[in-house]
C-alpha cells in the first residue's frame, strides 16, 4: 500500500523541481529583449553582462520564493488532511523572493566612487510617486486591525505578530530601498551607466510593489483573525492588493537620461 504522504510530496516536488530548472537555466534573448525594450536601453558587450546578472540573480530568488509559497501552503494544511490552491500565498513567496533578490544584489555592491553629477539622487528619477508612495501605504494597511481590536477589546496575539511582522517587512523594504536608491555608481561608459539606471529602476518598483503587497498581506492577515466578515473582505481586497503588486512592479520608469 502506497505510503499517504507520498502523493502530497509529489505534488510539492514536481512544481518545485520545474521551478528550479527554470530559476537556473540561461537568460533568453527574449528576456534580456524585453528588458531592454521596457527599459529604452540599448544592450552592448559593455553592459549586457550587468544586465544579464541581475536578471539571472532576481529570477533565482524569484523562484525560491515561490517554491517556498507553494511548499509552506502544502505545510500548513496537509495536517488537516485537505489542500486548496491559493494564488496569494504563492504570490506571497514570489514577493518575498524578489525582495531577498534586492537585498542580494543591494549588499553585494561595495564601495565605488560616484559619477560627478549635480543632479540629486532622488526618488522622482527612477520611479513615479505613486509607486514610491506605495510603501507607506502598505504600512497604514498593515495596522489596519489595530483600532477597531483595540476599541472592541478583541486584540489577540495573533493580531498583534501579523502587525508586528507588516511593519518589519516595511521597515527592512525602507532601509533596502533606500539603500539601492543611494548607492555609489560606477564611473563608467555611458552606456553601462544607462544600464546602471534602468537596473536600479527595475529594483525600486519591485522593492516599493513587493514591501506594498507584503505588508498589506500581513494587515489583511490581522484582520482575519478578528472573525469570518473581515475575512471575507481581506479576501477581496487580497486580490486588489495582488493586482496592484504586479502593476506596480512590472512599471516603468521616467524616459532615459543622458550619462553624466
Amino acid at each position: 500500500m502506497t505510503p499517504w504522504w507520498i502523493i502530497p510530496a509529489v505534488l510539492v516536488a514536481l512544481p518545485a523541481l520545474a521551478a528550479a530548472y527554470h530559476a537556473y537555466g540561461p537568460i533568453s534573448r527574449s528576456r534580456l529583449t524585453a528588458f531592454a525594450r521596457r527599459h529604452e536601453l540599448a544592450i552592448t558587450t559593455a553592459n549586457g553582462d550587468r544586465v544579464i546578472r541581475y536578471l539571472a540573480v532576481t529570477r533565482r530568488w524569484r523562484s525560491a520564493g515561490l517554491i517556498a509559497g507553494w511548499a509552506i501552503a502544502f505545510a500548513v494544511e496537509l495536517p488537516q488532511g485537505r489542500f486548496s490552491f491559493n494564488p496569494l500565498v504563492l504570490f506571497a513567496g514570489w514577493f518575498a523572493g524578489a525582495l531577498a533578490a534586492e537585498v542580494h544584489l543591494a549588499v553585494g555592491v561595495h564601495g565605488r566612487r560616484r559619477v560627478a553629477s549635480l543632479v540629486p539622487r532622488t526618488p522622482k528619477r527612477y520611479v513615479s510617486t505613486v509607486v514610491w508612495g506605495l510603501l507607506p501605504v502598505g504600512a497604514l494597511a498593515g495596522i489596519a486591525a489595530l483600532p477597531g481590536a483595540v476599541v472592541d477589546r478583541t486584540l489577540t496575539a495573533a493580531t498583534v505578530a501579523w502587525v508586528a511582522l507588516a511593519l518589519g517587512i516595511v521597515i527592512v523594504v525602507a532601509l533596502v530601498r533606500r539603500k539601492v536608491l543611494l548607492r555609489p555608481q560606477p564611473v563608467d561608459p555611458a552606456d553601462v551607466v544607462q544600464a546602471d539606471d534602468a537596473i536600479r529602476t527595475r529594483s525600486l518598483h519591485v522593492l516599493s510593489a513587493g514591501g506594498f503587497a507584503l505588508a498589506a498581506y500581513c494587515g489583511l492577515a490581522a484582520l482575519a483573525t478578528r472573525g469570518t466578515a473581515e475575512a471575507g473582505v481581506a479576501t477581496a481586497v487580497g486580490l486588489a492588493v495582488l493586482a496592484v503588486g504586479i502593476t506596480a512592479a512590472r512599471g516603468r520608469g521616467p524616459a532615459p537620461r543622458p550619462a553624466a
